[in-house]
């Protein structure tokens, strides 16, 4: 029928999807308790370290560390 169309909605979507969206992570790290958010930062720090190297051995190890040895790609690591 001319005129008519369909339309939805989500209640809860965000306005704009944004890919790889950091920020998501930071009001939890702002607001846990400093020894945590500093481990934390200091252990995604030492992970991105290794992995903008060129270890293969290293990259491996902390790829088994986290049950993901069998990933051929970086960017599937860091989306599990």
């Amino acid at each position: 029928k001319p005129g008519v169309f369909w339309a939805g909605y989500a209640s809860s979507a965000p306005v704009e999807a944004i890919a790889n969206y950091w920020n998501y992570f930071e009001p939890i790290r702002l607001n846990m308790p400093q020894n945590c958010s500093a481990d934390a930062q200091a252990v995604l720090s030492h992970i991105d370290d290794i992995f903008a190297g060129t270890n293969a051995s290293a990259i491996q190890s902390i790829k088994n560390t986290f049950g993901l040895g069998g990933l051929s790609h970086l960017d599937d690591f860091g989306s599990a």
